[in-house]
């Protein structure tokens, strides 16, 4: 059922990136822009995919939840670099 729905998302996206190129062909603003740049503006399948991943137990971490944990690794790493520093300086003074 699962493998399913995922089909059905891939499908959803061929046919959302289809509908971008001819938005952009046909469609534009007041101004003559595109309407839409990319096909994640019409229909996010990363979204769609964890949609269905929560709902049959299975969840894959999202671009951001990756990098919000690099982010959260990376200030941590300075945190102890800076906690060394301040201790080096320490012994140092004294």
């Amino acid at each position: 059922m699962e493998a399913t729905r995922l089909s059905e998302v891939d499908q959803l996206e061929r046919a959302s990136i289809t509908a971008m190129m001819n938005a952009q062909a046909t469609g534009t603003d007041k101004n003559g822009k595109p309407l839409y740049t990319k096909a994640s503006q019409m229909f996010n399948a990363e979204e769609a995919a964890n949609n269905i991943h929560a709902k049959y137990g299975d969840k894959e971490p999202t671009q951001a939840d990756i990098e919000r944990q690099e982010r959260l690794q990376e200030k941590e790493r300075i945190n102890a670099r800076y906690r060394e520093y301040m201790q080096r300086k320490g012994m140092n003074n004294e």
